[in-house]
This record gives C-alpha cells, structure tokens and sequence, in this order.
C-alpha cells in the first residue's frame, strides 16, 4: 500500500517574492537554545520563514507538547506519526500533512534538521520531486563517524544524499561522512550558538580566588562513560593539588563513577549534583574557574560538537577538553586541549592551574572572545548563507536540465 506522501501533485507557480523557507527540525520542539539562531532571520526582509515542528515529541521515555512561540518567528506544530522501534530512536518519524504544509508555503527552500536516514528526509525528498522539483533541499548532518547503518537506513541515507542539493553540518568530519555515502553537492559549516541572556558572565571581576582555595573543576551533562569522567578520577588521584570536582548532571554510570569515587579515596574531593534548571545550570557555569569535557571516542561516536563548551565560555568559565572529535575546534584558545584518556598529562595540566591562578584568569577572557563566534545573529547569518547558496544550486542545475514535476530530479 502506497504512503500517503507519495501523492503525486502539481508544481506551484513561482512569482517574484522573498526567499520562502520551509525549515523542519524536531530539535526546535522545546524553548531550549535549538530555536535561538531562527530569530535573527525571522526579521530579515529578504525571506519568509516557516518553522515546523512536532505537536508532541517523544524521547527518553517522556512525552512532550511543542512549546508555544516565544518570539517573532512562525513556529508551526503538525501531528507526526513515530513508530516506536527499537533502536531506531527517533529516525522513522514522519509528517501525515507535509504535503499539505508543502503546497499552502510553496517553499523556495527545504531545510531538514534531520539526519539524511531519518524518515522523514525521505519523506521530503520524494514530496519536492514530485510536487515542487524546483525547491532545493537541504539536509543538516552531525553524524561524524563513518559506519554502515542497519536495513533500512543505510539505503534510505544514500538515496537521500544523492537527491539533496546542499548539506549543513557541525563539522568537515560530518560532511566527509555524507561524502563517503554518495553526496557530491556543496556544504556550509553551521555551529550551534548559546543563549546570550542565560549564560553569561556573573562574577564582578577577573580576580582569581586565593590560590589557599581549591581550584574548582565543574562538569555538565550525562553522567556516562563516554565524556571521560572515569579519566578525570584517576588524573585528580595523581595531582598534587587542593583541587574539587563538581559534577551537574545524571547518567546511565553515575554509580559506577560513584564507586570508583569511593574505591580511590575521593569523597572529600568529588560532589555530583542533580541536574538543574538552564538558570541553574549557568549559575554553576559562572561559579567554578574551570569546566572539563574530557570525552573519549568509541567505536560508534566521537563528541560532533559540545554545546556545553560555549555555554561555559559564555559564564567566563575556560575549558579543559579533549582530542575527541570537534573538541578542539570548539574550545580553541579559550581552554586547553589534553590528549582524551590520558590522566597524567590531564593531572599535569591541573597542578600547573592550581598553581598558576593567572593562567586560568587568562583563558578566562579569551574564552569570552572565542565564544563570540557562537552567538546566535552569526551563526543564523550561516544558516541563511547555506539556504541562498542551496537555492542558486537548485535554480542552475533547472536551467541546465529542467526539473520537471515526477521526475528523480
């Protein structure tokens, strides 16, 4: 039995107008920082926007309603059909009334915040070919390990690729990825940014604490294996100095790490807090001098980007992160960089700061610099320059060879 978006209809007619950009992205459900970089663009005269996301998302076992629009920009919530199948998360979604959406909007542009196997990048892929060849779409990838993907996703992702006309991506590594499965077009780098009225500086001044104080080493996020934190007990167990770890968060090995706490002695050196409020969340940020993202590369992921980088920053907070991934792009001269899994050039690292307040002072302002290039008016400047150029692509590879409605495009 045929899908229901595979109805065949005709093109609209297109007429002198703004860029008509239609933009799907499950990510955008909530209030959190996804929805930040669409705001600049919702102001600018030379497109219209449209911003679709899920009426109700479902995802670590909780259920939850789209959150209302809290700005300017056109947030529209459209029912979804998700499939519950293990393993495959959130990947076999899809929209009933894409087409619909599709036809009223009449975009210009098609940007799915989805990644090219998910079922609804298959569903928009077959809907602009049929109903509107001439739209460009635009498909944004994190996926930075190259990896065969189980039936049906590995072919769902080559066919997707094949018919997108441009590609955004965190990284060079995620784009090579897409590459390697068959993708030919172009691409544009687009970071995530951070909430500039959340996270940001709350200290009155750059002086450091008394070096008699500990050095305070702060942790945000999952509580699992992956970010290193088991690396980061056995490098306080080698310095020297009067350093605290405090840990935000929860995860599938907080009591393994809690054991292993306790089995080196570390109990008066190490506090695990629960996850807390965004507000929450920055105030602790802007409370220790120095945040570690110590992730460590597996088989199946490597860290694509780590907002909590730049939230850090953001509070005045430098980072210590590791080789992992996109790590060191993130951090740049706003931190320092120690090889992932290595505990005695990490403790190294620690004793020089515990002992050198200056230098955590420092990489604290230029922390404040680097963070600059994550705010949300330049990183949307990206995003408008990857829905352009995608436009100009599809609009010559028309004039070469006309896209006709039904075809493969």
């Amino acid at each position: 039995m045929p899908m229901p978006w595979l109805v065949i209809k005709e093109e609209s007619s297109v007429s002198n107008r703004r860029l008509r950009v239609l933009s799907v992205a499950h990510s955008a459900h909530g209030r959190g920082s996804s929805r930040l970089r669409y705001r600049p663009l919702s102001k600018d005269d030379s497109i219209e926007l449209l911003l679709a996301v899920p009426e109700r998302w479902k995802e670590s076992g909780r259920v939850t309603h789209a959150a209302p629009p809290d700005s300017t920009i056109d947030i529209r919530a459209y029912p979804i059909q998700l499939p519950w199948v293990r393993g495959a998360k959130w990947y076999l979604h899809w929209y009933p009334g894409l087409s619909k959406m599709m036809r009223e909007f009449e975009p210009d542009v098609i940007h799915l915040w989805e990644e090219p196997w998910a079922a609804v990048s298959l569903q928009a892929v077959l809907l602009r070919n049929r109903m509107m060849p001439r739209a460009a779409l635009i498909l944004e990838t994190e996926q930075n390990i190259l990896r065969k993907l189980p039936p049906p996703f590995e072919r769902i992702r080559r066919f997707t690729l094949r018919q997108t006309d441009w590609l955004v991506s965190r990284n060079r590594e995620a784009v090579d990825v897409s590459r390697a499965c068959g993708y030919s077009g172009g691409s544009t780098i687009v970071e995530y940014c951070f909430d500039a009225s959340q996270f940001r500086p709350q200290r009155e001044t750059d002086v450091e604490a008394p070096e008699t104080l500990p050095l305070r080493l702060g942790y945000v996020g999952r509580i699992i294996r992956e970010k290193g934190l088991f690396t980061v007990l056995d490098a306080l167990l080698l310095s020297k100095s009067n350093v605290k770890l405090e840990m935000l968060g929860d995860g599938a090995d907080r009591a393994s790490l809690m054991n292993k706490v306790h089995d080196l002695g570390l109990e008066d050196r190490v506090t695990i807090l629960p996850s807390g409020s965004a507000d929450e969340v920055a105030r602790f940020m802007a409370s220790i001098d120095v945040l570690v993202l110590m992730s460590e590369t597996t088989r199946t992921w490597k860290e694509q980007f780590g907002r909590v980088i730049i939230e850090a920053q953001a509070c005045g907070a430098p980072v210590i992160g590791s080789t992992s991934g996109n790590i060191p792009f993130v951090v740049s001269d706003g931190g320092w960089i120690v090889e992932e899994g290595n505990a005695t050039k990490l403790a190294h690292l620690i004793d020089q700061l515990a002992d050198n307040r200056d230098l955590v002072r420092d990489a604290r302002q230029r922390a404040r610099r680097n963070v600059q290039r994550f705010t949300e008016s330049v990183v949307a400047a990206s995003l408008l320059d990857a829905w352009r150029q995608a436009s100009d692509h599809r609009q010559s590879v028309c004039q070469a060879a006309p896209c006709l409605a039904g075809s493969s495009a």
